[in-house]
């Protein structure tokens, strides 16, 4: 299974669609908010994709239906979160992410908002039993903070799952 998810295009249906080209082996296409209205017109040229899209605190002025600010599915056996996240108020920490994430049995919880591309992987610690958890932010496809416009890829490979961030 391969995911690639994209953030904050702001606008800017060509990024969208040249990743979206870059990528057409891809199974899931996920947004992650500020850009509803043009993730929504490139993923429907995508007939046999999954698109899964989540609200972002810029697109109150979207015409359509409104995607929900939180999506939690299971993608090839593996949890996923994804969000935007300002209501989380991931400018100042990423603790109450992290421990909604823990809440929610996620293997990886995929936000947006900051425009800054980060990929961690957090081990369990010991005697807590939590499970392994990525955190990860694809940065901004639209208007990137410190660096090119960049996106984020998840695989599942012999039951391994892998995160990481590219740029465009």
């Amino acid at each position: 299974m391969k995911a690639v998810i994209l953030s904050d295009s702001h606008g800017d249906m060509s990024r969208l669609r040249k990743v979206m080209k870059m990528h057409d082996d891809a199974d899931v296409f996920v947004h992650l908010g500020d850009g509803v209205r043009e993730f929504a017109a490139a993923a429907a040229l995508l007939k046999d994709k999954r698109i899964i899209s989540v609200a972002g605190n810029c697109d109150i002025f979207y015409q359509g239906e409104m995607p929900p600010s939180e999506v939690v599915t299971q993608l090839d056996g593996f949890v996923f979160f994804f969000t935007h996240r300002h209501k989380y108020r991931v400018k100042y920490s990423d603790i109450a992410l992290i421990a909604r994430a823990r809440e929610l049995g996620a293997d990886a919880v995929f936000y947006g908002h900051t425009h800054v591309a980060h990929c961690e992987y957090m081990p369990p610690r010991d005697g807590t039993g939590e499970k392994p958890l990525y955190v990860v932010c694809p940065g901004s496809i639209g208007r990137s903070v410190g660096g090119r416009p960049s996106y984020a890829i998840a695989e599942t490979y012999k039951g391994q799952l892998i995160c990481r961030t590219a740029e465009l």
